[in-house]
């Protein structure tokens, strides 16, 4: 076999090492001719292979199948031979050599390999080796990068580990994780046994080693068990096996949790942390348990993060250790369940207890266990219940120096108790952004005794404090503040907004002559809220005015009465909305056009039909927006000439129409439109009706538009195939989910939460591992949860190994049907203690009745943390049917 290039040969042998080809390039480098390199033995050209340990390399790929490469870092090389461009360096060729498997199809039959002379490449290694004893930086900062993208060489790259400059230090480590060859990791480890006590080599080498494309953990383990009395090797062993967040170092860090260095424990116990393994949670628990002050700390963040809820119990005696409580008080947010909420409470008013803490906890375990459904929903009624007499004191003594998470936390917590004169102090704190939707519910919440407190705000010179106090006025309805809420109709345009919302909320009708003077507002958003807020009034006396207001000589009240007159549909205002679609102004004529749909009058229909025939674009748009609400079968003549119409605003309304309609008669021309419409937002448009109308043959028919040059047309193709059930619509959707493009492959899975369809489960599962933003792999989650079916449950149980998407994966599956707990109770096999841990938790919040036996076989589990979370899971199913059978009882 000849290879076409001055550099590389290939040879390939059988798998007993006899050679079977020998190419030209080989031939003229080694001196071997092919027809003496055919058929002998591999050893019997090259006597030395065997003691340089090459043989059993070759033979190592011959039976394994997995492919080798020798760098000549570390092999120089594989043939003996003399260079064949003279080099000052070097007495033999330097070769980069690959061995790989030889198949027939299935069967290995022999390895095939590929000898690089790098003869010239070495040559520059070793020059710029010797510029790296440079005195000058950049010219070794130079040379390093030059070693990573020219020559890879990892032994001057190892050397500059211990450089002066630490740009040269960081560029060595990053040339490091790049160099393919095996051979760097005993290098790597290497310095880091041998030069640890060098903070600048240290670094470096842990840079390199976490960012390695080799398989560091073995000989990671292995250098800590072989370190024996050195503690700082150890420590930094176990900081890089921390780094590489792998679960196969787990049971090596649990065993340096007994470390007698303390240092050591503390960095195995932030290790695990790293590595979020449930398997790690009782022993990091007993830690905690200790007391000890040196790691006690570091094993609740631990625990925090592990975010096994089974240890939550063991954390609850901590709380009275008053140098552990804050610690504890923040792990237990995390972790606990119901049975934390009792004896967080009761910190509330006793001396010296982290106050502040204490409430982010509780407002914390409230949001996580109504989120999760891990919970009756009563925990802000069980926290009035056991709540100390002194617990609003001391919240409200707090709350001068909380911090922004701290405030709102403080206000939900205060929310929940009942305390007298209260209201002031939170309306104070209406001018802190992050807890003002805080205080605004709890002020609602007071009722009456909150009204003068935001009364006095609505003077404030801060615009959005008056605007919170606003809105909570409004939602409490209190009509002692429509005087002063009406004042504020001639505040700056945002707080009159809300001002008249308020008004409208509360429905006095004083303030239905201030409204209406607020129709000739200047600002739209004003002149909406007041509309709005007329609407919400319903005053006897709205028909008579509408019809006055509909001939006023501002086109800004014309306008703002005709929205009026269609939302109450008086019989008095048809005649006058006729006129006004011949009004000079043109928003006018669109709004009439616009609210002549909402009146049963055979004039308005007709109206409406010659609107669409206007010569002005916006009215016939406005026509064509308003068929949306017309019977379909009246609609119909009307659409179809919309859809055909020369503007693209006409056509883009058109074909939302038709699609809220749901109008078969309109699939042509939507489906012309969608293929061929020049207008990028009538494609959209088109291909959005036809989602809505369903038709599979039409659907079909959109399988092209998935892959369109034009990125939103191809989304909504994809969304609209959400709706299809033809399996020749799936194939669009999971291709579009391995696409270059972020926001094509989140409108493919949206499709395929909606679609459900179990087919789609390993493609969706892969795109959950692949993808690395939260949003977008919690709802691939989701999908597959919505799939349901024996593919999607083994796919999200196999996610929860994941521990950075554990939590999301324990979501979904608690959230499966009823038909799928045999599914998921499948992953009480798995091998790994931490998919069990997260199964076990996820049926603990499962809502159906087979979860429960299943959880009692997990008692019997050979993993101590399986049983314990088993338990748990038990123990929190009871109390939460407990709790549901006294609300129960209470309401009967």
């Amino acid at each position: 076999m000849s290879v076409a290039t001055g550099s590389v040969g290939v040879f390939t042998t059988d798998l007993a090492l006899v050679v079977r080809s020998w190419d030209a390039w080989l031939a003229a480098a080694t001196g071997v001719d092919e027809s003496e390199a055919y058929g002998r033995p591999l050893a019997e050209l090259f006597p030395d292979l065997d003691a340089r340990g090459h043989l059993a390399r070759l033979r190592r790929v011959a039976d394994s199948g997995v492919v080798q490469v020798l760098a000549p870092a570390f092999h120089e090389y594989l043939l003996a031979c003399p260079p064949r461009t003279a080099s000052a360096r070097f007495a033999r060729m330097q070769q980069h050599v690959t061995i790989a498997p030889l198949r027939d199809g299935e069967t290995i039959v022999g390895v095939t390999v590929t000898v690089e002379d790098v003869t010239a490449r070495r040559d520059r290694e070793r020059e710029l080796a010797e510029e790296l004893r440079s005195p000058d930086d950049l010219v070794r900062l130079r040379a390093v990068r030059a070693l990573d993208t020219e020559a890879a060489a990892p032994e001057p790259l190892a050397g500059a580990l211990g450089d002066s400059s630490w740009r040269v230090r960081r560029a060595a480590a990053e040339g490091l994780a790049r160099v393919p060859d095996d051979g760097v990791v005993d290098l790597l480890l290497s310095a880091l046994r041998e030069r640890h006590r060098d903070p600048g080599v240290l670094n470096a080498a842990l840079t390199a080693l976490a960012r390695a494309h080799h398989d560091v953990v073995p000989p990671l383990v292995q250098l800590l068990d072989a370190a024996g009395s050195d503690a700082e090797l150890r420590t930094y062993v176990i900081l890089a096996l921390g780094l590489l967040q792998d679960v196969r170092a787990v049971p090596v860090l649990i065993r340096a949790l007994a470390d007698v260095d303390a240092n050591v424990r503390f960095h195995a116990i932030e290790a695990l942390g790293r590595i979020r393994s449930r398997a790690a949670a009782l022993p990091v628990a007993e830690v905690a348990e200790s007391r000890d002050f040196s790691v006690a700390f570091a094993a609740l963040d631990t625990l925090a993060a592990i975010g096994e809820p089974s240890v939550a119990p063991r954390l609850l005696p901590l709380l009275d250790d008053e140098l552990l409580q804050p610690a504890v008080v923040d792990a237990l947010a995390r972790l606990g369940g119901e049975d934390a909420v009792a004896p967080l409470t009761a910190l509330l008013d006793q001396p010296g207890s982290p106050t502040l803490a204490v409430a982010v906890a509780l407002a914390t375990l409230h949001a996580r266990l109504d989120a999760t459904g891990a919970s009756t929903g009563g925990i802000a009624e069980f926290v009035r219940a056991v709540a100390p007499a002194g617990a609003s004191r001391s919240l409200l003594g707090a709350l001068p120096t909380a911090g922004e998470a701290e405030r709102a936390a403080a206000v939900t917590v205060l929310g929940w108790l009942s305390v007298e004169g209260m209201e002031t102090t939170l309306a104070a704190l209406l001018a802190h952004p992050d807890a003002c939707r805080a205080v605004v519910d709890v002020l609602v919440q007071r009722g009456a005794a909150a009204v003068d407190p935001l009364l006095d705000a609505l003077t404030q010179d801060d615009d959005g404090v008056r605007k919170a106090a606003a809105a909570a006025l409004g939602r409490i309805g209190s009509a002692a503040a429509v005087p002063a809420l009406v004042a504020l109709l001639d505040d700056a345009p945002e707080v009159a907004v809300v001002a008249a919302g308020a008004l409208g909320s509360i429905g006095d009708r004083r303030a239905f002559e201030p409204l209406i003077a607020r129709l000739d507002d200047p600002h739209a958003a004003v002149r909406q809220a007041a509309v709005g807020a007329l609407h919400s009034l319903g005053h006897p006396e709205s028909s008579a005015r509408v019809v006055v207001l509909l001939a006023d000589p501002s086109p800004r009240v014309r306008e703002a009465a005709a929205r009026m007159a269609g939302y109450f549909a008086f019989a008095a205002c048809v005649e006058p909305l006729l006129s006004l679609r011949h009004d000079d102004d043109e928003a006018v004529r669109r709004a009439a056009v616009e609210q002549l749909v909402q009146f049963d009058d055979p004039r308005a229909r007709e109206a409406l039909g010659e609107a669409l025939a206007d010569d002005t674009p916006s009215t016939r748009a406005a026509a064509a927006r308003a068929l949306s609400h017309v019977a379909p079968a009246d609609a119909v003549p009307g659409l179809l000439a919309a859809l055909r119409d020369p503007d693209p605003w006409v056509r883009y309304y058109a074909a939302r129409s038709a699609g809220r309609l749901r109008t078969d008669q309109a699939l042509p021309e939507l489906l012309r439109l969608a293929v061929g419409d020049d207008a990028p937002p009538v494609r959209i448009a088109a291909v959005d009706a036809l989602g809505e109308i369903g038709s599979e043959d039409e659907l079909r028919k959109l399988v092209p538009l998935a892959a369109d040059p034009e990125p939103l047309v191809a989304r909504a193709a994809l969304l609209a195939l959400g709706g299809s059930s033809d399996p020749a619509t799936l194939a669009p959707l999971v291709a579009a989910l391995d696409g270059d493009d972020r926001a094509t492959a989140v409108a493919a899975l949206d499709a395929l939460v909606r679609r459900a369809d179990p087919r789609a489960a390993s493609a969706v599962a892969s795109f959950a591992r692949a993808s690395d933003v939260p949003d977008v792999w919690t709802r691939a989650l989701h999908a597959l949860e919505r799939m349901g079916g024996v593919d999607a449950i083994a796919a999200l149980v196999g996610i929860a190994a994941d521990p950075v998407r554990t939590a999301a994966a324990v979501e979904a599956l608690a959230g499966v049907g009823e038909r799928d707990a045999a599914w998921v109770a499948r992953g009480l096999d798995d091998a790994d203690v931490h998919v069990r841990c997260a199964v076990v938790e996820a049926l603990g919040r499962s809502p159906h009745a087979a979860a429960a036996p299943l959880l009692a076989a997990a008692l019997h589990d050979e993993s101590p943390a399986v049983r314990t979370a088993a338990a748990h899971a038990l123990a929190q199913r009871d109390l939460r049917s407990a709790r549901t059978t006294d609300a129960r009882s209470v309401s009967g």
